[in-house]
C-alpha cells in the first residue's frame, strides 16, 4: 500500500495518496514513512504545523533518517524558524554528509538568517556534489544577489539556464540582476521570456511592472502591478470586504472603501487619491493603521477614518490603496503632486518651535527604514555618512530616526553632533505627528529613501533624497526632481554603494545656500531649497537603455 500511495503522491494526486498514508497509520500508528510522507503532503498545501508535527514523529521512530531531517527543515523554515531549520540540515548531513538537497536548503536557511556569505558555501558544498543541480544554481544566484554581486549572480542563473532553458524562477532571478546591473532591455526581455513559459507567473509579472513603472512607462507598469496580490511572499493581504472591486467607473453617490497596503511610506505617498475619490462624488472610507489615522486626517474632512472592521457597514465597492494610479489612469503627466496634502498640528508645530529654537541652518536626517526584508536592501545608510553635511558653518543636524538606526550614533566620529529629541518624540499611540511638526520648524531634511521622504514631500517640506545606484521604482530614473513631490530633490549614487559622493554633492549645495543667504535677505528667515512647487511635470523617462 504504501509504493502505491508514494505513486499517487509523486504523480500530484496529494488527496488520494494522503488517504492511502492514512489508511496505512490506521494499521500501524508508528509508520515512519507514512507519517513522514503526509508531513510532506501537509507542507505541499501550505500546514507547515502539520507536517512538522508529522515528521517529528516520524523522527521518534527513526532518528538516523536524513530525509525526515531535511523535510522537517523545510517546514520550519517555512515557519520562520530559521535557526531550528539549520539545525535540522545539519542534523541531516550529519547523518549524510553528501546530501546536495540538504546542502542548498541549508544554504536558504542561512539566507534567511543574513549569513550570506555561509549561505554561498553551502550552495557550492551542494554544486561540488552535484555540478547540475539547477536549483542550487538558482539559490547561489540569490545569494550573489544579497552580497550585491550581481556579475556573479547572473553568470550562476546563466549557468542553471544552460542546464534548464524552461527555468522559469532563474528567468525571474536573472531579471533582478539584470535590473541592479541597469541592464533594462536583457531584465525585461529575461521576464518576458519566463512569462512565455509560465504566463500566469505573478513574480513575474509584478517584477515586469516594476520595471516599468521605474522607467516612466506608467499605463503598462500599473497593470502588471496589480499581479503583486498573487505573489506568496506579498506583505500584505487585503481585508475581507464584501464589495465589488472598483475599476474607474462612475463613482458619484456610491461608496467606497480604500484599505492601505505594504508599508508607511506606501500609504503615506498615496493617500494623494482618496480626494480625488471625494471629487467625483463618492463616499470615501479608508482602512488604516490606527497609528496612521491622525496624521492623515488633514487629507479631507469628508473621508472617514476606520482601523477596525469589526462593526463592518456595507460598500458599493473597494479598492487597495495602490491599484488607484491604475483606475485613474495616471501617467506622468497626471500625477496628482498638490503642495502640500497633509499639514502638521498646530499646536504641536508651535510647541516644537519653542524647543527647536531659531538658531542655525537646521536639517532633519533619517538614515535607515525598517530592516527587514529585500526592500531596504542598500537603501539606507550608515548615519556617519552624513558627516559632511555637518561640515558648513551654522548647520545643526536633528535625528528624525524613530525606531530602528538610533543606536547607530554611537559610531559617529568624534566631534559631529547629531541633535536627538525629547524623549517624548512620538511616544504617543499616533505615528508621526511629532514628526511633522518638528519638519514644519526645520529649513532642510535629508533622508534616505524612507517613510520619512514620503512624509516630508507629502508636507511640502524642501527634502532631499539620496538614493542607491537603482532605486525603488517610484523614484524613476536619471532625472532630480521627483514628478510626485514637488519640493523634492533627488541625489544618486554615481555608483553602486558610493554614497561618499552624494554626501560631498549635498555638502557643496548647503555651502551654495547659506552663502545666498548670507548675501541677501531672505523673507521669513528661510531659503529655497527645492524645485519651485509649481513645476510642470515632464513626459515619461526613457531608460537607457530603453525599458521597453
Amino acid at each position: 500500500m504504501l509504493k502505491e500511495a508514494l505513486s499517487l503522491h509523486q504523480k500530484g494526486k496529494l488527496g488520494e495518496a494522503a488517504t492511502l498514508y492514512r489508511e496505512i497509520l490506521a494499521q500501524n500508528p508508528n509508520n515512519a514513512d507514512a507519517l513522514h510522507l503526509l508531513g510532506v503532503i501537509e507542507f505541499q498545501r501550505k500546514n507547515s504545523s502539520a507536517a512538522m508535527e508529522l515528521i517529528t514523529r516520524a523522527i521518534k521512530i527513526e532518528p538516523n533518517n536524513a530525509a525526515f531531517f531535511s523535510n522537517l527543515g523545510l517546514a520550519l523554515r517555512d515557519l520562520k524558524r530559521f535557526d531550528d531549520a539549520l539545525a535540522s540540515y545539519d542534523r541531516a548531513l550529519a547523518i549524510k554528509p553528501d546530501y546536495a538537497e540538504a546542502l542548498s536548503n541549508r544554504g536558504n536557511a542561512l539566507r534567511n538568517l543574513k549569513r550570506f556569505d555561509d549561505a554561498l558555501t553551502s550552495y557550492d558544498r551542494a554544486l561540488a556534489l552535484q555540478p547540475d543541480y539547477v536549483e542550487a544554481l538558482n539559490n547561489r544566484g540569490i545569494a550573489l544577489e544579497d552580497l550585491k554581486r550581481f556579475d556573479d549572480a547572473l553568470a550562476s542563473y546563466d549557468r542553471a539556464l544552460a542546464i534548464k532553458p524552461d527555468y522559469a524562477e532563474a528567468l525571474i532571478n536573472r531579471g533582478v540582476a539584470l535590473r541592479e546591473l541597469k541592464r533594462f532591455d536583457d531584465a525585461l526581455a529575461s521576464y518576458d521570456h519566463a512569462l512565455a513559459i509560465k504566463p500566469d507567473s505573478a513574480e513575474a509579472l509584478n517584477n515586469r511592472g516594476m520595471l516599468k513603472l521605474l522607467g516612466g512607462f506608467y499605463r503598462e507598469g500599473w497593470a502588471d502591478y496589480e499581479w503583486r496580490w498573487k505573489k506568496e511572499d506579498f506583505s500584505s493581504k487585503p481585508p475581507k470586504i464584501n464589495a465589488r472591486e472598483w475599476q474607474g467607473e462612475e463613482i458619484e453617490g456610491r461608496s467606497i472603501l480604500v484599505f492601505s497596503e505594504q508599508g508607511l511610506g506606501d500609504t503615506i505617498q498615496f493617500v494623494r487619491y482618496l480626494p480625488l475619490l471625494v471629487q467625483r462624488g463618492a463616499s470615501v472610507s479608508f482602512f488604516a493603521p490606527a497609528h496612521l489615522i491622525r496624521v492623515l486626517r488633514p487629507l479631507s474632512p469628508r473621508i472617514e477614518f476606520i482601523s477596525s472592521m469589526e462593526d463592518q457597514k456595507f460598500f458599493d465597492f473597494q479598492c487597495a490603496l495602490m491599484s488607484l494610479p491604475l483606475w485613474f489612469r495616471t501617467d506622468s503627466e497626471s500625477i496628482p503632486n498638490q503642495v502640500s496634502y497633509l499639514q502638521a498640528e498646530e499646536g504641536l508645530a508651535a510647541r516644537w518651535k519653542q524647543i527647536l529654537g531659531e538658531t542655525g541652518f537646521k536639517i532633519g536626517i533619517a538614515w535607515q527604514g525598517n530592516p527587514q526584508g529585500k526592500v531596504d536592501r542598500g537603501r539606507s545608510l550608515a548615519p556617519s555618512e552624513l558627516v559632511p553635511l555637518s561640515r558648513p558653518p551654522g548647520v545643526r543636524l536633528i535625528s528624525l530616526q524613530k525606531h530602528h538606526g538610533l543606536e547607530q550614533l554611537a559610531n559617529m566620529p568624534a566631534g559631529t553632533k547629531v541633535e536627538t529629541l525629547a524623549d517624548g518624540f512620538d511616544n504617543g499611540p499616533d505615528a508621526f505627528i511629532d514628526t511633522a511638526a518638528v519638519m514644519s520648524n526645520l529649513d532642510l531634511i535629508i533622508t534616505s529613501d524612507t517613510s520619512i521622504a514620503h512624509l516630508a514631500g507629502a508636507l511640502g517640506r524642501p527634502t532631499w533624497v539620496a538614493l542607491k545606484h537603482v532605486p525603488d521604482w517610484r523614484w524613476l530614473l536619471d532625472r532630480d526632481d521627483s514628478p510626485w513631490y514637488p519640493t523634492m530633490r533627488l541625489f544618486r549614487q554615481e555608483t553602486a554603494g558610493d554614497w561618499k559622493s552624494v554626501f560631498l554633492r549635498m555638502e557643496q549645495e548647503i555651502r551654495t545656500l547659506l552663502s545666498s543667504r548670507d548675501a541677501a535677505p531672505v523673507l521669513g528667515g528661510s531659503i529655497n531649497v527645492s524645485p519651485n512647487p509649481k513645476v510642470q511635470i515632464s513626459s515619461p523617462v526613457t531608460p537607457e537603455p530603453s525599458a521597453q
